[in-house]
């Protein structure tokens, strides 16, 4: 039985019309649940809370031939959900790893080259890490090591084509170009 309340502060600010600058802080809320009870898994597991800030700013350019966004942000958690693997059973289960925290910058950017095609792209750039050491079951994962499954970089470019194929009918072709650093 739990319950929570969240809230979001978002002060916006805009420079013209084409571009804006925002901050934002805001709470969020996972709730917990079950898990399958063999031990030496635990029953269940409590939800997770986090404050995130982010500072931004968005804007297009070009006749909004041209639309971007970028915004360095930090999270701090409250009682992690993270999945664990039982070394008696080697069934996966969610279990609290305490304190944890996500900062860096995320960004995008998109084209339109011509009215057929669009060009875009996005970037992460993070450091994720555990701020506790993580429960002894796990026998892993100290306090300032990279929480699990979080990349340091990740980006994507695209490039897509639209083009009449007949009369009433249009086709796209596209490429897309996805990398994720090494994760954990």
């Amino acid at each position: 039985d739990e319950s929570t309340v969240t809230w979001q502060v978002t002060p916006r600010f805009h420079f013209n019309d084409d571009t804006m600058a925002y901050l934002r802080v805001a709470t969020g809320y996972r709730p917990g649940g079950p898990n399958t009870p063999i031990p030496p898994t635990p029953p269940t597991f409590k939800s997770d809370e986090t404050t995130n800030y982010e500072l931004g700013l968005k804007g297009s350019a070009m006749d909004n031939r041209v639309v971007y966004d970028v915004a360095p942000y930090w999270i701090d958690w409250d009682d992690i959900q993270l999945y664990f693997v039982s070394p008696t059973t080697g069934l996966s289960f969610l279990d609290n790893g305490g304190r944890a925290r996500s900062k860096g910058v995320e960004g995008s950017a998109t084209l339109r080259a011509t009215p057929g095609l669009t060009l875009g792209g996005n970037f992460a750039i993070g450091e994720a890490t555990l701020r506790d050491d993580l429960p002894a079951l796990n026998g892993v994962g100290l306090a300032g090591d990279r929480l699990p499954g979080s990349p340091e970089f990740s980006g994507t470019l695209t490039a897509d084509y639209a083009f009449d194929l007949a009369e009433g009918y249009e086709a796209t072709v596209g490429a897309t170009l996805v990398h994720i650093g090494d994760r954990k």
